[in-house]
């Protein structure tokens, strides 16, 4: 067994519904032991306390690597939960593995000697619940450090009844999951078995199976946390298509609920408006403390409404009739018309770039040596003050005749009321050309993990896109991530939805303490996307272009190399001959010049010179 595969068998033997502050910090164990988010996410789906995949993808990226929790303390806590060391397969074993080793944990031991529930138990007192098929433990077992002594155990069935796991809820903590046992896919229903043609509530946890059953007669079904609902969902529907799934909403979960209702075909429920997150149907339960109520908020149960009309549909002759006209520039070349990203690492210099190009609209000047066209603006200066922005202004000689047009905020709304009120200030100003948003972080609204991760990436960037009919540039300044990527778009930080939402991108890649960067252009309606060279001047604090990246790159020694090609393909020992250097070099720079496309390899072995494609 490999590092890799020692680490996997020891996570999975820890259950991940522990309190959030020691998930957190498996987390950076689960990482340093090299899992990937892959790993983290699954393990942690089938929690009952589970949030979203968003809510996990936003703790793996906010993981500091010297943060102190090393790969040890994954398997400290899978040893503490009953995890074996595994033999290394070479040989005997080692001293440590010499000692008495402590037995892999029997979860079904556990449930066979424990001992029947009953309506007396403190928790099914609590939640108003019933104790039917349920046990309860005693003795001095402990998972994570708490202790079960008293706890009431939930069995975790497969599809056909055998158990695969138990949810253990002690008289005093959290829950708990068996470990080494995964709890995905299984369930536990509450009030018999489906029926044909009837309600079968779907709920997270046991206390909303609880009420849903006792309130209706009909069966519902546990599906222990919110990340195996729609797992359970599509298992009942394949096995028993006749029965009417509705999918009972914990407060927050709201918009899965209603995706996974539609995936089945059934219906959803939702809680009072103004419920708590997590607020479920027995808190409200308990809170109203009557059937009735219960009864009445079941009762409206909502489905996707049936389409009853096409959407419009268009005539592919008729459109290619029609005349539309040409793209506006803000920036010939560059900055058009739309959505684009500019996206740079921390203390890059993007919003000096920003900014530049936002005195230059307001005041008819240039960026990059281009015009840009004039116009109202309004600066979004999220991360400034009114100091900051009076510092940068003048460092940026703003000066003279409209720059009165140039308007700006430090403080904005978030999420759509913050797009609403760019949207107000775009049709006040009929002279509006360009907005900047620096950053985007700064306008999202918190997603409560009630989407996936791309899904809000996707919409929060959607949102922002200029009115259709304002021919208006918006500028969305956001952050790259640490990793490298082949691709310049995927260093963006988040998913892919935020590029996929954009219109396009410049994306500015500078290396610490150097003056000179890369700037790529992507976009859908540039004509010519590629890499160009840029550089900063800190006198001005503006940044210049210089040119294709290929041609900035150049030196003496390479355009020595492509003169010898030209027109006389060689290998490189030729090469190095003609050069007179040695061939070790020779090869180091043909790999360079060839990742820089500047010359390629033919069939025949031999290298020649590329002409590259897009220049200004």
């Amino acid at each position: 067994m490999n590092d890799i595969d020692r680490a996997r068998s020891a996570l999975h033997a820890i259950d991940s519904g522990c309190p959030r502050a020691e998930w957190v910090k498996l987390a950076m164990a689960i990482e340093a032991a090299g899992l990937t988010f892959d790993d983290f996410f699954e393990w942690s789906r089938p929690a009952h306390n589970h949030r979203s995949e968003a809510d996990c993808r936003s703790v793996w990226r906010s993981l500091d690597a010297n943060g102190g929790i090393g790969a040890g303390t994954l398997f400290a806590k899978a040893r503490e939960a009953g995890w074996r060391e595994p033999m290394n397969g070479h040989g005997g074993p080692r001293k440590a593995e010499q000692k008495a080793e402590r037995p892999a944990f029997d979860f079904a031991a556990v449930w066979r000697d424990s001992e029947a529930a009953t309506v007396d138990h403190e928790y099914v007192r609590r939640k108003l619940g019933l104790a039917d098929g349920l046990r309860v433990y005693r003795g001095d077992l402990k998972l994570n450090g708490q202790a079960l002594d008293g706890a009431l155990l939930v069995p975790a069935l497969d599809a056909d009844g055998s158990l695969r796991s138990w949810q253990a809820i002690p008289p005093d903590g959290d829950k708990r999951n068996a470990p080494g046992a995964t709890i995905k896919g299984a369930s536990f229903t509450v009030g018999g078995a489906p029926r044909e043609g009837e309600p079968l509530f779907l709920c997270e946890g046991v206390g909303a199976a609880w009420t849903a059953h006792q309130t209706t007669g009909k069966p519902a079904v546990v599906c222990f946390g919110a990340g195996n609902v729609e797992t359970i969902a599509r298992q009942i529907h394949e096995r028993h298509p006749k029965a009417r799934i509705v999918v009972v909403a914990d407060a927050g979960k709201e918009r899965d609920a209603e995706r996974i209702a539609g995936v089945v075909g059934g219906a959803w429920i939702a809680m009072p408006d103004g419920s708590p997150a997590n607020f479920d149907l027995n808190d409200f339960h308990q809170q109203v403390r009557s059937l009735e109520a219960v009864a009445e908020l079941l009762a409206q149960a909502k489905v996707r409404p049936a389409a009853t009309t096409l959407p419009p549909i268009k005539s592919a002759a008729a459109l290619l009739a029609q005349d539309f006209a040409p793209i506006r520039w803000l920036i010939p070349g560059l900055l058009p018309e739309g959505l684009m990203l500019l996206a740079a690492r921390p203390k890059v210099g993007k919003s000096w770039l920003a900014l530049d190009v936002a005195i230059a609209c307001a005041t008819g000047g240039r960026v990059f040596g281009r015009p840009v066209e004039r116009g109202d603006v309004l600066y979004l200066a999220l991360e400034d003050n009114d100091r900051r922005m009076h510092s940068r202004l003048s460092k940026l000689g703003a000066a003279g005749a409209g720059l009165g047009d140039l308007v700006y905020a430090t403080e904005w709304p978030r999420g759509a009321e913050g797009a609403a009120a760019i949207h107000a200030w775009i049709k006040a100003h009929p002279g509006a050309r360009l907005v900047v948003i620096d950053v985007f972080t700064k306008l999202r609204a918190a997603t409560e993990g009630r989407e996936t991760a791309y899904s809000v990436d996707y919409a929060d960037v959607s949102m922002l896109k200029p009115p259709a009919d304002r021919s208006i540039s918006i500028l969305l300044v956001h952050h790259t991530r640490k990793a490298e990527s082949d691709d310049p778009l995927d260093s963006v930080s988040g998913t892919l939805g935020i590029g996929g939402a954009a219109d396009g991108a410049w994306i500015l890649k500078r290396a610490r303490g150097s003056d000179e960067a890369e700037l790529h252009l992507i976009g859908r309606d540039l004509e010519e996307e590629g890499a160009f060279a840029v550089r900063f001047d800190r006198s001005t604090c503006r940044w210049q272009w210089l040119g294709d990246v290929w041609k900035v790159r150049m030196t003496a020694e390479r355009r020595q190399a492509l003169q010898a090609l030209t027109g006389t393909p060689m290998k490189p020992a030729d090469l190095a001959k003609a050069l007179g250097k040695t061939q070790g070099a020779v090869r180091k720079m043909i790999h360079d010049m060839v990742q820089d496309g500047q010359i390629e390899r033919g069939l025949d072995g031999k290298y020649r010179p590329v002409e590259p494609e897009g220049t200004f």
